[in-house]
C-alpha cells in the first residue's frame, strides 16, 4: 500500500494562505530484473526474454527519437527527445555566432503517459496517509531528496527542472529553490542558462 502526505504549496499570491495537496512517498524502487522476474512467473516467457525484448525496445525508442520521430507505445505513453546545449557551450544570442550542431545534444526525454497506464494506476492504487503530527512543509527530508537526485542522476545521468518535481512531487519553484542549494554545496553539477538548466552528479 502506497502512502502520501499533505505538503504545503507556496504561497505565489501573497494572500497568506497555505494550500495542502497530496503527494505520495517513493520509499522503494524497482529495476527491470525484478519486472521481468513478476512477468517470468506468470507467462511462460522467461526472466531473459523479458530482459532482452525490453532492452531492444529501449535500444530502438532512443535510435527513433534521435531521429526527431516522437514514438507512441500503446498502454505506456509517448516519447520524445528534448535538445540542450553541451557542457561549456554557451547559449546563442541575437547578433552573435550561430550555435552549430555539434555543440546540442540530446539532454532529456519527454515522456506523456498513456491515458491507460493512468488507468491502470489508478485502479491498482491503495493509499494510506502516512503518520505526520503536521503537514510536511517544502524544504523538509532534503537528505532523502538528495538520495533519490543522487540514483535518479546514476541511471539517466541528467536531471532537469520537471525531472525532479515528479521525481520529489513539489512545486517547480520549490524544485528550483531545492536544486540551487544543491548546487551550491557542492552536490551537484549545474549547466545551461535560464529554463535550460540541467544538473549532473560532480565529477
Amino acid at each position: 500500500m502506497a502512502k502520501y502526505v499533505m505538503q504545503e504549496l507556496p504561497d505565489m499570491s501573497g494572500a497568506g494562505e497555505r494550500l495542502k495537496y497530496p503527494r505520495m512517498l517513493i520509499e522503494r524502487q524497482t529495476d527491470l530484473e525484478a519486472i521481468a522476474a513478476t512477468l517470468s512467473s506468470n507467462t511462460t516467457f522467461g526472466r531473459e526474454e523479458i530482459t532482452a525484448v525490453v532492452q531492444m525496445v529501449a535500444e530502438e525508442v532512443g535510435r527513433l527519437i534521435a531521429q526527431g520521430t516522437s514514438v507512441r507505445v500503446d498502454g505506456l505513453g509517448i516519447f520524445s527527445a528534448k535538445l540542450g546545449l553541451k557542457k561549456g557551450v554557451e547559449p546563442e544570442r541575437e547578433g552573435g555566432t550561430k550555435r552549430i550542431a555539434n555543440s546540442i545534444e540530446i539532454a532529456n526525454v519527454h515522456f506523456r503517459p498513456d491515458k491507460n497506464l493512468l488507468w491502470v494506476a489508478n485502479k491498482n492504487c491503495h493509499l494510506k496517509r502516512a503518520h505526520a503530527k503536521k503537514y510536511n512543509k517544502p524544504n523538509t527530508n532534503l537528505e532523502q531528496r538528495m538520495k533519490l537526485v543522487q540514483e535518479f542522476l546514476r541511471e539517466h545521468f541528467v536531471l532537469t527542472l520537471q525531472d525532479y518535481v515528479a521525481l520529489i512531487g513539489v512545486s517547480r519553484t520549490t524544485a528550483s529553490s531545492e536544486l540551487r542549494k544543491f548546487a551550491s554545496q557542492g552536490l551537484l553539477r549545474v549547466q545551461g542558462r535560464g529554463s535550460h538548466l540541467i544538473y549532473k552528479l560532480p565529477e
